[in-house]
């Protein structure tokens, strides 16, 4: 199922980049802004299955692993905010 998927999405990218007058810059720039937003999403889940010790059992992330990460989320999210109220 994963390779149908991924197959299916390479497919679909590259037959919106072969339509004619499609400005491929500005879809480049916004793949690139929605991958930045849904990025703090991403790392929280990481974040949490990392933190699971039934999922990861003795091979949890350390106390100053968690600070670093935990910080870099929040410094991510407030990147996010301020993009999304300065533009």
């Amino acid at each position: 199922m994963f390779y149908w998927l991924y197959t299916v999405l390479i497919v679909f990218g590259a037959g919106v980049l072969l339509l004619p007058r499609v400005p491929l810059v500005y879809v480049s720039v916004l793949s690139q802004v929605a991958n930045g937003v849904v990025l703090p999403f991403v790392l929280i889940f990481m974040l949490l299955l990392t933190n699971d010790r039934e999922l990861m059992g003795e091979h949890i992330n350390s106390r100053g692993f968690n600070i670093v990460a935990w910080t870099t989320v929040f410094v991510m999210i407030g990147l996010t905010l301020a993009m999304m109220i300065w533009r």
